[in-house]
Formats: C-alpha cells, structure tokens, sequence
C-alpha cells in the first residue's frame, strides 16, 4: 500500500509540472498576440493625454468632452462678375426718304431720278436660210446652242430685259423676233418688219452667198419698217469656222469661200451699218477670231437704238416720235402683241 501512495504522488506532482508548463505557453502567446500591431483582437494601450484631458473637461463647465472648439471665421462672399452689357442694336437701313434728305444737306441742290416706264424695243433678226440667227437669238435669251437647229418654219418671239445705259437701276426690255429665211416665206416675214426699232442682219461668214443677199435684205427691210427703224447691225457669224489665225488659209480656194473683211466694212459705210464678228457656237471664244460675244453685239445695237430714239425725242417730243418708237411703249405692246395673235390664227 505505501508503494501506491507513493507513486500517486508522483504522477499527481508530474501532471501539475505539465499544466504549469502549458499554462506558461499560453500566457506567453497571448502577450505575443497582445504586443502584435496587426492583431485586429489586441487590446489598444490606454491613452493616458486623452485620459486626462476627458477628467480635466469635465470638471471644467459640465462638459465631459471639454471646451467646444473655436466656431471658424465665415467665408467671404465672392463678388460675381457683372453680365457684359448687350450687343448693339444692327443699324436700321435708311429709308428712301430719309436717304433724299440726307443727299440734300450735303447737295441742295440734289434732285432725285425719275424713274420712268421701261422702254420696250422690237429688234427683228432677218437674213438667208441656215446662217444662224435662231442660235444667235437663243445664246443672246437662253444662253443656248443647238448644234442641230431645225429650220425656223414660222416667227419666233422671245424677250428680255438688259440694263438701262443711264445706270439708273432702269431696265430696257427688247421684243426680239426670229424670222424664216427661205425665199418662199418672204411675204410673211415683211409683215413682221413693221414697227421694228432695229434689225440684225446675218449672214454666214462661211457662206458668200448669204452676203451676196444682203442688199436685197435691206431693201425689204427699208421698205417694210419706214421711219420707225432707227438702227441695224451686220452680224457676220460662224466666225469660228475661220483658220486660227485668220491669215493662215490653206489656199486661195480656201480664202475665197470666205467673205473678204473689206468687202463686208464697205458695204456698211455705205449704209451706215454696225458691224459685229459672232459665234453662237463659240460665243464665249469669238475674241480668238477677232469676234466680240453675242451679248455685247446685242448690246452695241441696243445703245445705239436707244440714243437715236432718245435724241429724236428730244427734238420732237413723244408725241412726234414715228410709229413703232420705243417711247410709245404701250401703243408698241399692243401691236406687237398684235402681231403675235396673228401668226397664232394663221398658222405662221
């Protein structure tokens, strides 16, 4: 029995070494884990400043936490910057009046224009089959060209307008009327001289023959239209068919089925003529044969009618001005109106 006794002891007094040990470890762990920054479960080591100062606050007014901290100074307001101002109105465009009297404080003497009813001036284009005119009269009010223009069967009317030669903003209006070139329709293209303030007459530079009738195209001309005519134009066209330069002819065949320039400058000194050089194919091109364009043919001719009437006026008044002048504008509408009903009913 007492070897029993003994040897409980002795296990007794190994078991208690063994939990001591095993408590030590454990403490010694924990106070690692305790020491440790990254241990989330670590107890934080008293704050000993915060601690006082919580004691001080609050034996001091009542406040627990302490004196509030001083209220920070208000921010200034920042001005805002003023809008620009408005754009100016646009300046209103003077009225005609206000522009009349502006003209006379500089100029007392300023008077403003009249501005007169347009003037309307029948122009009839006349000439030999084939020579052009219906192009010349379709590049002048269409700006268009026909290589393969029918032949006219029957008169063609077109208008247009042109700028006044005062430059007053005026206009001119033109009554242009295309007439047929074959002998048979002789008779009915004399009707539609009359009245007629001008002619362009028009031959094929080409063609010699068509110069060769020229004469007699004045005579029909003269005849028909009497004293209303003020002025007529030869137009020479196709001039684009001419050698490039003009002296360079392959032969003296080649020169002779072309009309001689001298030939055709005499015969309007004779007649008292304008001469123009045209293209209606290549109008725009015409200088390069020593031509001038379509437009400023018409132009020319225009001018020139307008300052025969306008001295004719002058001298006799408007009273006296012959039939068909372009300063009897209303009673030339109506016959020109007149004129065109009647190729309308009689199928011309």
């Amino acid at each position: 029995m007492g070897g029993k006794g003994v040897l409980g002891d002795l296990l007794r007094q190994s078991q208690a070494s063994v939990d001591a040990k095993q408590q030590a470890k454990r403490e010694a762990a924990a106070t690692v884990q305790a020491s440790s920054p990254g241990n989330p479960f670590a107890a934080a080591a008293p704050n000993t400043a915060l601690a006082a100062a919580i004691s001080r606050g609050s034996m001091s007014s009542g406040n627990p936490f302490g004196p509030a901290p001083p209220a920070p100074a208000p921010a200034q307001a920042v001005p805002r910057r003023a809008p620009p101002p408005p754009p100016p109105p646009p300046p209103q465009a003077d009225t005609l009046p206000t522009l009349i009297a502006k003209l006379n404080q500089l100029n007392p003497s300023f008077e403003p224009p009249v501005r007169g009813p347009s003037p309307v001036y029948k122009i009839i284009l006349i000439g030999s089959a084939n020579v052009g005119k219906t192009n010349v009269l379709r590049v002048f009010t269409e700006n268009n060209f026909e290589a393969r223009s029918a032949p006219t069967l029957k008169p063609e009317f077109a208008e247009r307008s042109v700028p006044h030669p005062d430059q007053s903003g005026r206009v001119l209006r033109l009554a242009l009327w295309d007439t047929m070139g074959q002998e048979r329709y002789h008779a009915v293209t004399n009707t539609h001289y009359r009245r007629a303030d001008g002619a362009l007459l028009v031959y094929d530079v080409n063609d010699p023959s068509s110069f060769e009738a020229l004469p007699r195209w004045l005579d029909e001309l003269s005849n028909a239209a009497g004293d209303s005519l003020a002025m007529t134009m030869v137009c020479e066209n196709k001039i684009d068919l001419l050698p490039e330069p003009p002296a360079a002819f392959r032969s003296e065949a080649h020169r002779q089925s072309f009309v001689p320039p001298t030939r055709v400058r005499a015969l309007c000194e004779q007649h008292g003529l304008l001469l123009a050089r045209t293209s209606a194919k290549c109008d725009e091109r015409a200088e390069m044969w020593g031509g001038q364009t379509i437009y400023e043919a018409m132009m020319r001719l225009v001018k020139a009618i307008h300052a025969i009437e306008t001295e004719y006026h002058k001298r006799h008044g408007a009273a006296a001005a012959p039939s068909g002048s372009g300063f009897q504008i209303n009673n030339n509408l109506q016959m020109m109106q007149a004129d065109r009903e009647k190729s309308k009913c009689c199928g011309l």
